[in-house]
């Protein structure tokens, strides 16, 4: 558990590196815990390793598919990946598990004023 911790301190630090290896050690001891997809889904985008970011929230959307920032970041993720119509189902699904999020209602207004 000590991988976790020490991997949240760096991911919110932005050391990046530091935080994938120690949330890697934390997904490989605790399989059927699925937060460390959470966030190296987070790490993998922002150093734009979208498909594996994609597939690790796609992993985490199978046991929380009620959670909206799993469907904002399979957005962001697929928008990233240049799949627009992917990138707003979504958001979409996002804004309506969601629907005060500003984040989101900014986003789709995006994706559709295109």
């Amino acid at each position: 558990m000590a991988s976790y911790f020490i991997g949240l301190i760096n991911f919110f630090l932005g050391n990046d590196k530091e935080a994938i290896a120690n949330l890697e050690i934390l997904k490989k001891e605790s399989k059927e815990s699925k937060i460390s997809n959470y966030y190296l889904a987070q790490l993998k985008l922002r150093n734009n390793e979208v498909k594996e970011a994609i597939a690790l929230l796609e992993e985490l959307l199978e046991i929380s598919p009620n959670f909206a920032e799993i469907y904002y970041l399979l957005g962001d993720a697929y928008f990233k990946n240049h799949d627009i119509i992917k990138s707003i189902q979504f958001i979409k699904k996002a804004l309506e598990l969601n629907p005060k999020d500003k984040r989101v209602k900014d986003m789709l207004e995006m994706l559709t004023s295109s």
